[in-house]
């Protein structure tokens, strides 16, 4: 009984995560106005989304040993990654533009 109901809970905590990272997660991350933002704005924007992405891989992880499906997750997973690759891409010349210290 234990079992089924971890199993259950992993179930529904990366479903969740990985449906929160496949909306709105992506398209605020990569429609920032970076040039607007400050040092601190572009660091917490970039920092935020990529624990988000690893708590989501953790997470995972942990379904996966209990014997969750992850297959529809992983899929989440790398267009979450993708994601962050390509705003890291336009944010750090911007923010070394800025002279930020740069933390990710």
């Amino acid at each position: 009984m234990k079992g089924t109901i971890l199993k259950a809970s992993s179930a529904l905590c990366v479903l969740a995560l990985s449906g929160c990272m496949a909306t709105g997660g992506e398209s605020s991350l990569l429609s920032n106005d970076w040039e607007s933002m400050s040092c601190d704005e572009i660091n917490s924007a970039i920092t935020s989304y990529n624990d988000a992405n690893s708590t989501v891989d953790s997470m995972t992880s942990l379904a996966s040993a209990v014997g969750v499906d992850t297959s529809a997750v992983d899929s989440a997973q790398a267009q979450g990654d993708n994601i962050l690759v390509r705003a890291k891409r336009v944010a750090r010349p911007i923010a070394e533009q800025k002279d930020c210290q740069i933390d990710w």
